[in-house]
């Protein structure tokens, strides 16, 4: 099943000609961990709050970002990307492989069957939720199918043919790839003729098997668009939201807290992960909206700071040379326990933990000023009106974002670099992704591999040309490692193009950090799916006796040829590479 995967570029190419996107507002996006209170701001933002949307729970909700273009136009328009058809149904199998996988596993131990209705709900990384296609009757009579019918004949056949093998692993796999594969798809066909028919229904297209790509519609009153607009992208029973990969929506959607005159674009992004494994690096999917956003809003859990991926994100801001464009906020404040009543104390509590990170990140070698972080602190977002405090911060913020924007750039001045230096602050960061890799796919000493499921679905996204999958981030953590390995390298210059002050400098470094990063990502994008390594396709096609061992081995060749031993002629080659781009981002930053 071949899958080509849309790049951020030709999604924003495609919702340009549904809903244009204004080049003279300022841009925000918003990003913090899975159920932080980014939606949340959102509907104070949008004053939608009693309308409850956009949709708000403590799991994942928002899976396609949605950009919130706030004008003073009489009229309402939407515009949806929606995923290929061939990727929800991949996305569809993993769901019921996940389940029979769960299901066999406990028959074969003499345990009860764990709640597959449940299981038949998500994908196994939380992306794609079935539920909203699938009612809980209609998940009973697959989860009854499995356990009744496909669960059954696969306990025989393993009796049959493995009498003395306990390793789940493999016949796991050879029946679900091989042996009962019909099965799968028989049940996998009926669930995706669902999926097209909701989706084409709630488009009011005629019904039939082609998938739309995309799909728009207008409305003059709010009422009405909001209602409609809860069917593309709330996260309730009978939404397709899951088949969305991106939405756009202009109009008049402001709340009453903010000036009449006050237009920006807010974008809602996806959560930085649902557990500290996933969250440990941040995602490249944020980065392209890091370069294009005016300001950057990290959302905390005042009662919960920094327990998953908030650290990772604010080191990933830092090292990129985002942090002058970012603001802290800490949503529920309210909810903080004080010895002391009263919010001044509850905001000390707060900066403790602010206070313990940024100790933590000084241990890695990411030093953050607190006096330079703008750091928001917001109450009571869930209710249809927040606090009078908390009101003052959502406007002041937003206010900042409009003054990021209208600032003049300062003008930038080039530093110089001796490049023969650039070789030795490079060795540890393809050396750290080889070893780090080792692990992740075949284990070492106390790191487990991933499962084979995992490591074939990964291999399947790699494959569409994705950067990842669930914790599986090579895109990420290698581009990571080549900015923490050259921070050294680009923060001490040999020297400036012209005599400047230290604070133009350090806005100057800022800048082409920004530019490096995003330089970099493009080169590992290319260098780990698309480089010059076996296929990826190879990879995810593999099925049958051995192949988890051979999929294991291509995985590993790839990220070795993707991060080479920086030895003899290897070295030389990647150097120049990385000092290309160097160049390439330093001629960015002068225009």
């Amino acid at each position: 099943m071949k899958i080509i995967m849309k790049t951020y570029s030709q999604i924003q190419e495609q919702l340009n000609s549904l809903v244009g996107f204004p080049q003279n507002l300022p841009v925000l996006y918003l990003l913090g961990d899975t159920g932080a209170g980014k939606t949340c701001l959102v509907r104070q933002i949008l004053g939608t709050t009693a309308e409850s949307f956009p949709s708000v729970k403590r799991v994942r909700t928002t899976v396609a970002p949605t950009e919130f273009i706030i004008t003073n136009e009489p009229t309402f328009s939407a515009a949806f990307v929606f995923r290929p058809d061939t990727e929800i149904a991949q996305f569809v199998v993993e769901i019921i492989e996940q389940a029979v996988t769960a299901a066999f596993v406990a028959k074969r131990a003499g345990e009860e069957t764990p709640d597959l209705v449940d299981t038949l709900g998500d994908s196994p990384d939380q992306r794609f939720r079935l539920r909203c296609f699938l009612s809980e009757d209609a998940r009973k009579e697959i989860a009854k199918e499995i356990t009744d019918q496909i669960v059954p004949k696969i306990v025989e056949w393993a009796k049959a043919h493995f009498p003395n093998d306990d390793d789940n692993t493999t016949i796991l796999e050879l029946a679900l790839e091989r042996a009962f594969a019909a099965d799968i798809e028989q049940i996998k066909a009926r669930v995706v003729d669902t999926i097209t028919a909701q989706v084409k229904a709630k488009c009011g297209l005629a019904a039939g098997p082609v998938f739309p790509s995309t799909f728009t519609f207008k409305d003059a009153d709010r009422t009405g668009f909001i209602q409609r607009l809860k069917g593309f992208l709330s996260v309730e029973e009978g939404s397709i939201s899951p088949a969305v990969a991106k939405a756009r929506v202009r109009g008049k959607l402001r709340s009453p807290l903010l000036p009449d005159n006050m237009e920006l674009i807010v974008i809602d992004g996806e959560g930085i992960g649902h557990d500290a494994r996933e969250a440990r690096v941040l995602s490249t999917r944020h980065f392209d909206y890091f370069y294009s956003s005016d300001a950057i809003v990290l959302i905390e859990d005042s009662e919960t700071p920094f327990r998953a991926g908030g650290k990772s994100a604010l080191s990933a801001i830092a090292k990129n040379g985002y942090l002058p464009k970012t603001s802290l906020a800490f949503s529920r404040l309210d909810l903080v326990e004080s010895d002391t009543p009263g919010r001044m104390h509850q905001i000390r509590e707060v900066e403790k933990g602010l206070r313990n990170v940024l100790h933590a990140l000084r241990e890695d070698q990411v030093n953050i000023d607190r006096q330079r972080l703008d750091v928001r602190f917001m109450s009571k977002m869930q209710e249809p009106q927040s606090d009078e405090e908390t009101q003052k911060e959502i406007r002041s913020l937003l206010e900042a974002v409009r003054q990021k924007h209208a600032a003049a750039k300062a003008r930038f001045v080039a530093p110089q670099y001796d490049f023969e230096l650039l070789a030795g602050f490079l060795v540890q960061a393809t050396a750290t992704l080889r070893q780090a890799w080792a692990g992740y796919i075949k284990g070492t000493g106390s790191v487990q591999p991933a499962p084979w499921q995992t490591q074939k679905a990964f291999t399947r996204r790699m494959s569409w040309q994705l950067d990842e999958y669930r914790y599986l981030k090579p895109v990420a953590e290698f581009a990571d490692n080549l900015v923490t390995s050259l921070d050294g390298f680009l923060t001490h210059p040999v020297g400036w193009a012209e005599d400047i002050t230290e604070s133009h400098k350090l806005e100057c470094l800022n800048l082409l950090t920004r530019e490096v990063s995003n330089e970099l990502i493009n080169f590992v994008r290319q260098e780990v799916v698309g480089g010059p390594h076996p296929n990826w396709v190879v990879a995810a096609d593999k099925s049958g006796p051995g192949t988890t061992f051979e999929r294991r081995q291509i995985i590993m060749d790839i990220i070795q040829t993707s991060a080479p031993e920086l030895t003899g002629e290897n070295a030389r080659a990647f150097k120049n590479a990385v000092k290309s781009l160097i160049e390439s981002a330093i001629a960015k930053a002068s225009k």
